[in-house]
């Protein structure tokens, strides 16, 4: 079971060949992100999703060189749409 890290920033979960790291710094700012260290834990191999708000993280993850998947979520009626797009 997944749940939001809203409070705690990060939650990691242990999957069968790899782990997941699900971030929740959608309040955050790009300081406040690189000011909790958690650029580091980037490094680590896994699935690393995030929810952000700011379009600097974006920005930020390209700096350093990762490519990224961004999943926007919309609603039509009673239908969530799922919009991918790849950096």
């Amino acid at each position: 079971s997944i749940t939001s890290p809203t409070f705690g920033i990060m939650n990691r979960y242990e999957g069968a060949t790899s782990p997941l790291f699900h971030y929740d710094v959608y309040n955050k700012s790009y300081g406040e992100f690189m000011a909790m260290g958690l650029m580091e834990t980037f490094e680590e191999r896994g699935w690393h999703l995030v929810e952000w708000g700011e379009e600097e993280f974006g920005q930020l993850l390209h700096l350093h060189g990762y490519s990224f998947a961004t999943l926007t979520l919309s609603l039509e009626g009673e239908d969530r749409i799922v919009e991918v797009t790849y950096a």
